[in-house]
């Protein structure tokens, strides 16, 4: 069970993950449940806009860069959101 001071927060959170060494600062890590959002979608057969894959439907939220290729959300231990998950082996 997590502490309730913690719930919600990314410090506790299973999907708040130490990011890409060129970030190289402890105190921002990724949240890998926010996904890049040309990774989400994928072109309509008209390819006039791009639509969410099958597998990215139910997400709320997405990252995106000026190249559209890669993209993440950073986040600072404090921050909160509503698809936090309980990480078990998070510190007490």
């Amino acid at each position: 069970m997590a502490d309730p001071k913690t719930a919600g927060r990314c410090v506790s959170c299973r999907h708040w993950e130490p990011e890409e060494p060129e970030h190289n600062n402890p105190e921002v890590r990724r949240c890998r449940r926010v996904y890049p959002w040309h990774d989400a979608t994928q072109w309509d057969e008209n390819y006039e806009a791009r639509q969410l894959t099958v597998d990215r439907a139910g997400d709320l939220a997405f990252a995106q860069d000026g190249s559209g290729y890669y993209a993440c959300l950073l986040t600072r231990a404090e921050f909160g959101c509503v698809q936090w998950d309980v990480n078990r082996f998070a510190p007490p």
